[in-house]
C-alpha cells in the first residue's frame, strides 16, 4: 500500500485496527514530515446565518 493511504488522517486507526500500522510507525512518519507553517496564509471567516433559509 503507498504511504499516502497508508497514513491517511481519515484510515490511520482502521490500518492500526487491522495490523497494519504500529503507534511507533505513525511517531516515524510524522516526524519526518516537513513544516509548511512558512506557506500557509490565515484565513477569516464569518458565520452568517440567513433565518429565511432555516425553515
Amino acid at each position: 500500500m503507498k504511504d499516502d493511504l497508508l497514513f491517511d488522517k481519515r484510515l490511520i486507526e482502521r490500518h492500526k485496527k487491522k495490523g497494519l500500522l504500529t503507534d511507533d510507525q505513525i511517531r516515524e512518519h510524522l516526524a519526518k514530515l516537513e513544516d509548511d507553517e512558512k506557506k500557509s496564509i490565515q484565513l477569516h471567516a464569518e458565520r452568517v446565518r440567513n433565518r429565511d433559509k432555516l425553515n
